[in-house]
């Protein structure tokens, strides 16, 4: 009966592992993609990221990096 129930208990995860795996498919494909621009002068990144707003973009932020800017733009 140890056994049965064992083998009962592999059959339960994995099948749960593989609806994981199938449900996961369309949820990583939808993910935001980021783009990270780095080295911008302030003017350069503020053009990118206007042009990045203005062709669909969720988020686009000019950031400090070190002396300069960088841009992180995000898609859907």
């Amino acid at each position: 009966m140890v056994k049965k129930t064992a083998a009962m208990g592999f059959v339960v995860l994995a099948a749960s592992g593989l609806a994981t795996l199938i449900a996961a498919g369309p949820a990583t494909a939808a993910a935001p993609q980021t783009q990270v621009h780095p080295g911008l002068s302030l003017s350069e990144c503020l053009k990118l990221t206007d042009d990045a707003r203005h062709k669909g973009a969720v988020t686009a932020q000019c950031l400090p990096d070190g002396s300069n800017k960088k841009a992180v733009i995000t898609y859907r």
